[in-house]
């Protein structure tokens, strides 16, 4: 199909797959610069001027931009395929401002860590800041700090933004100064907010040792000492264990509280705790 320069359009197909257009002129409507790589369209001034042979387009624009060069450009919408930083790299652009390099948002496809997708915003002149990003496993990722919002559901709390969530393993080592092995151990843990779940199994070696148990490794400090969780040993006795924030470790006590159990009461024993406590 071909559209030509003064009127008509001229084709004997009625289903057309190739268009071709001759001496195109826009008038008071927008600047067109045409390169190997890139189209923009501008609102600078009118054109007259023939388009020829159509390249293969990395980089789309439309909007005002104003006299100045590319990074004082607002008010625009921008398209390329750029690979790079946030800052540099391809994507779809929007800014809305004459201020400095203007404010906006930009989702951008980034080739640094496999990422694929990246959203950001920018503000006055400083450069783009990510603020969420579809990494190339398909999870949602945030910067640390920021996360998911609940404010709209405003409760009394002091915070309603879940920005941490964690699963991972530790190692329990004995810190009492008994030196008592730990082996065939399994220790996991899981963080949601502030709130770590800790799970620990281990047999202990043969001990006469009548040192307190303590243990060590704790994935995170706790906010405050004794935080309760449990305690049992195939010997058939259940015990509390208490956290201690300033060594983050866990003590084993009698169920009363008053008495710290001795390593020689679990010697050969295969022990599991468990608990939740509170980070800082």
């Amino acid at each position: 199909m071909t559209i030509k320069q003064n009127g008509g359009i001229f084709g004997r197909n009625p289903s057309y797959n190739d268009v071709t257009v001759n001496d195109l002129t826009a008038t008071g409507v927008a600047a067109t610069t045409v390169s190997t790589d890139d189209l923009s369209i501008t609102d600078q001034s009118a054109i007259s001027a023939p388009i020829s042979a159509m390249p293969s387009l990395t980089k789309f624009q439309i909007g005002n931009l104003g006299t100045g060069s590319d990074a004082t450009h607002s008010g625009r919408i921008k398209l390329d395929d750029q690979p790079g930083s946030l800052q540099s790299g391809g994507g779809i652009e929007f800014k809305t401002s004459t201020f400095g390099d203007g404010y906006g948002w930009k989702i951008g496809s980034i080739d640094s860590g496999g990422v694929h997708l990246v959203i950001g915003t920018r503000a006055n002149s400083a450069d783009w800041t990510e603020v969420a990003r579809f990494n190339s496993s398909g999870n949602l990722a945030f910067p640390s700090g920021q996360g998911i919002d609940f404010s709209a559901t405003a409760g009394t709390g002091t915070s309603e933004l879940f920005s941490d969530y964690e699963e991972g393993t530790w190692t329990p080592v004995d810190v009492s100064g008994a030196g008592v092995a730990l082996s065939s151990v399994t220790a996991t843990y899981t963080k949601v907010g502030r709130a770590v779940t800790y799970f620990m199994e281990a047999t202990v070696a043969s001990t006469g040792s009548g040192s307190g148990v303590l243990i060590a490794g704790l994935p995170f400090a706790p906010a405050n000492n004794n935080f309760v969780g449990a305690f049992h040993n195939t010997g058939g006795n259940d015990y509390l264990a208490l956290t201690n924030a300033a060594g983050v470790r866990i003590q084993i006590y009698d169920l009363g509280g008053s008495s710290v159990v001795a390593w020689s009461t679990l010697s050969t024993d295969t022990i599991r705790a468990t608990g939740t406590y509170f980070t800082a």
